[in-house]
């Protein structure tokens, strides 16, 4: 069905642990799981087990290209708090 890790989240600039937040990462579900709601069932369980770690936040790093996750994050509930250029897969992207 596909994969999606939880990290705690880490401060930018430092490094550092971010008390209380957990950071999902790589949420992928496969593609004959695609648009079958999987994505929005991983984004569920993320926060729930953010909750069940006692993190009181959750905290998304995407890309804006992923339209079909931003939509699934959207619906989450999630909103959008700051953007930037990154140097990511050969060029400059948001």
């Amino acid at each position: 069905m596909g994969c999606v890790f939880v990290l705690g989240a880490r401060d930018d600039a430092s490094g550092m642990p971010v008390a209380g937040v957990a950071q999902p990462r790589t949420l992928l579900p496969e593609p004959a799981a695609r648009g079958r709601g999987m994505g929005k069932l991983f984004v569920d369980a993320c926060q729930c087990f953010a909750a069940d770690a006692g993190c009181t936040r959750v905290r998304l790093w995407t890309y804006s290209l992923l339209l079909a996750a931003w939509a699934i994050y959207c619906r989450g509930g999630y909103r959008l708090c700051s953007s930037n250029t990154h140097p990511s897969f050969g060029h400059p992207t948001v």
